[in-house]
């Protein structure tokens, strides 16, 4: 449970939301390499980011994304994960 805790506080609000073009999620410290990966609303996983064990923020360009509800999940290589939603409006 505690290491679910910490991987949730590494995963900060995804901003600005709504967003039009980019948005940027601030992310925690980690061990080892990790992924950022993008969901829709039906779960249809539809972009996806390496992100290093030294990033502090991930900017993604999502505007060619549709008019939704999307959710990012940061998955560490150990297969732990956290996720934070945000809304795209063109």
């Amino acid at each position: 449970m505690e290491e679910f805790d910490a991987m949730m506080n590494n995963l900060g609000q995804a901003y600005p939301s709504p967003v039009a073009s980019q948005v940027s999620i601030p992310v925690g410290e980690f061990t080892g390499a990790a992924s950022l990966e993008v969901f829709d609303a039906t779960g249809r996983m539809v972009m996806t980011e390496r992100v290093s064990a030294h990033t502090t923020l991930v900017t993604l360009d999502v505007e060619h994304l549709n008019n939704g509800l999307y959710q990012a999940r940061l998955r560490t290589s150990d297969g732990s994960g956290a996720a934070r939603s945000f809304q795209v409006v063109h």
